[in-house]
This record gives structure tokens, sequence and C-alpha cells, in this order.
């Protein structure tokens, strides 16, 4: 009995610490942010779409060691630390499953900064258009969500 009342806790606080965003919530979070340039939003909530269905506890795995945290799904292997603070971003990975999206946004924001959008297949695949006329890669209509 007392496993499975632990178990629910656990449950529990991992679905309060979690959150799936709405498009224009995300973009109004987004333009809470003075290092993320307006004119962007519309594709980081793309990448973020792609990346998480922006959903702040994903968490994927993969066969060389590595892990993808978070709305961004931001990797292991360069940009956080597994177990402390590290990679580029210095950060601890876990912190970034949370619904606190501050750090992932100043974490996401050094990957731009040093590779822009390119870094995330999901952003190449979804968002990135080399025509206007391209429907498979529509950026999401974000006129009426007001994060400016």
């Amino acid at each position: 009995m007392k496993s499975v009342v632990a178990f629910i806790f656990l449950i529990s606080f991992n679905l309060a610490s979690a959150k799936i965003f709405l498009n224009c919530e995300f973009a109004k979070e987004l333009g809470k942010n003075e290092a993320i340039e307006r004119v962007y939003i519309p594709h980081w909530v793309c990448l973020a779409q792609g990346e998480s269905q922006l959903n702040t506890s994903k968490l994927v795995n993969y066969p060389n060691q590595s892990s993808s945290y978070g709305i961004f799904q931001i990797n292991s292997k360069e940009q956080c630390g597994k177990d402390k603070k590290g990679g580029f971003c210095n950060i601890k990975c876990s912190d970034l499953l949370d619904d606190d999206i501050k750090d992932d946004i100043k974490c996401a924001k050094v990957i731009f900064d040093r590779s822009g959008f390119n870094n995330w297949k999901s952003w190449q695949n979804r968002c990135k258009s080399t025509s206007t006329i391209d429907k498979n890669k529509a950026l999401p209509n974000l006129v009426n969500c007001q994060y400016k």
C-alpha cells in the first residue's frame, strides 16, 4: 500500500512541475524575454512545437548516451550537464524539465547565438522555408496572441 501511495505522489509531483503550453501562451512567455527578437517568436514557437509539442517535461534518451531535455530539447552532449551544471549553457539538464522556462529560453538563445535555428532539425524540417508558397513549412499564426 505504501508503494502505491509513493507512486501516486511521484506521478502527481511530475505532473505538477510539467506544463504543455498553448501557442499564444508560449509566445507571450517568449515575448517577456528581452533577448528574444519579436520577429523570431513565430520561429521559436514552431521550433518548440516540433521538438516537444510545447511540453516542458519532454525527455528523450538516445543510443549514444546523450539525452534531450525540455521544451527546446536541449541536448546533454554539449549544451547542458547531466549530473551537474555544465555544457556551454552552464546548466544542469534536469533543470530544463520544469514549467519555469526562463532557463530554457536563456540556453536556447545561447545555442541560437552560436548556430541560429539550424541546430534544431525540427526547425529545418517544419519551419525553415525557402519559399513563401511552401505550405508544409508554415509558421504558426500568432497574429491574435499579443506577445509584443
